[in-house]
């Protein structure tokens, strides 16, 4: 049996909010999670650099674009451990995501957290749409020409 349930999978809800607003997530994480109780220790937060991959679309084959600056955390709450990063130089942003990894492996606040990640995975695909639909606004029909 997995640890974790209703198919929410860190797969899904840590990239979601590693991409979630950061002002909305300190502030869920502050007024929903610490406001009760919750024991924080944090273990270790550092910035580091990690190669981004690419695929060139032509002959199929992968690349590295470049290193991108990343920050890591991890913490244990309450005995349970929790891992965070996020792009940029952003300590509160991957702290809060290593808390609410902690949380939903414990299973405590479950279903408000995976409310705040549901609705932060819509915001985020809203924003795709429209910058694609504003790429997609300057096509040009090369027939045209």
């Amino acid at each position: 049996m997995s640890q974790y349930r209703d198919n929410f999978f860190p797969s899904y809800y840590l990239s979601v909010l590693a991409k979630s607003d950061d002002q909305k997530l300190s502030c869920f994480v502050d007024d929903e999670i610490l406001v009760n109780g919750l024991n924080v220790k944090i273990q270790e937060k550092t910035c580091g650099l990690l190669m981004a991959p690419a695929r060139d679309t032509v002959k199929g084959v992968q690349f590295f674009l470049g290193e991108v600056i990343v920050t890591r955390a991890r913490v244990e709450c309450d005995h349970i451990p929790g891992f965070g990063m996020c792009l940029g130089r952003n300590y509160k942003k991957a702290i809060a995501i290593a808390i609410l990894d902690a949380c939903v492996k414990s299973d405590r606040f479950h279903e408000s957290i995976q409310e705040f990640v549901d609705g932060s995975y819509k915001d985020q695909a809203l924003e795709h749409d429209e910058e694609r639909r504003l790429v997609e606004s300057t096509r040009v029909e090369m027939e045209t020409f």
